[in-house]
């Protein structure tokens, strides 16, 4: 797995799986405070689905290489 951060005015997270049969999600949301209260992100990766109105679900995009 590779991950790659880019912070510009928006943060920009890449994540990149190898060798990988199926299909695959990441699991992910964002905390508003302390208190540990979950807080859906507006900007959301096409395809992304909310899950029980706590967290999202965004699929991996395959790419083949040639």
């Amino acid at each position: 797995m590779q991950v790659e951060v880019n912070v510009s005015s928006i943060p920009v997270v890449e994540i990149q799986l190898a060798n990988c049969a199926g299909n695959l999600y990441l699991h992910w949301g964002g905390l508003k405070d302390i208190k540990g209260k979950w807080v859906l992100p507006g900007r959301r990766p096409e395809g992304t689905k909310v899950y029980k109105d706590r967290a999202l679900r965004t699929p991996f995009v395959k790419v083949s290489y040639s």
